[in-house]
């Protein structure tokens, strides 16, 4: 797994998602079911074992991305169950996406992510040493982009 750039595992994830979306005939919403199954994919086809140190039920968690302006500028992904972010930059907050991640490892630090759209989905991959978080928001587009930060107490 820590062979894989954030940019590979991300396009991956992107494949894996827009497969998934399409073949369940592109839902306007994202349910509990589909989230699972698409987790379960990423987990599968990317050979990543669950967050070892994640306390029961090891599940995906309900995720805020947060966007410096109008569907760009990533400041931070924060996980409110886990009392956790992944803080990118300081900037006044005009966007927050909500959505599911699922993390995949247990390293936490400094890392680097990738934020695009996979019709028109949200879809955040944030790589820290072997680990992945994997971020799915409610439909709305947003901008590519890329860069680095680090995980922190929320």
């Amino acid at each position: 797994m820590a062979t894989k750039e954030v940019s590979e595992i991300h396009s991956e994830s992107c494949a894996i998602l827009e497969k998934l979306y399409v073949a369940k005939g592109s839902p306007a919403d994202l349910d509990p079911a589909f989230l699972q199954e698409y987790f379960g994919l990423l987990q599968e086809h990317l050979s990543l074992e669950p967050e070892s140190v994640e306390p029961e039920p090891r599940a995906p968690h309900t995720t805020n991305a947060r966007l410096s302006q109008q569907d760009r500028g990533l400041i931070e992904v924060v996980i409110p169950s886990k009392n956790e972010k992944f803080l990118v930059k300081s900037a006044l907050v005009a966007a927050t996406i909500s959505g599911t991640s699922q993390r995949f490892g247990s390293d936490r630090g400094r890392g680097t992510y990738v934020m695009s759209s996979v019709q028109g989905i949200p879809n955040i991959t944030i790589t820290t040493g072997s680990a992945v978080v994997a971020f799915v928001g409610v439909p709305r587009t947003v901008q590519a982009e890329s860069g680095v930060g680090e995980w922190v107490s929320a």
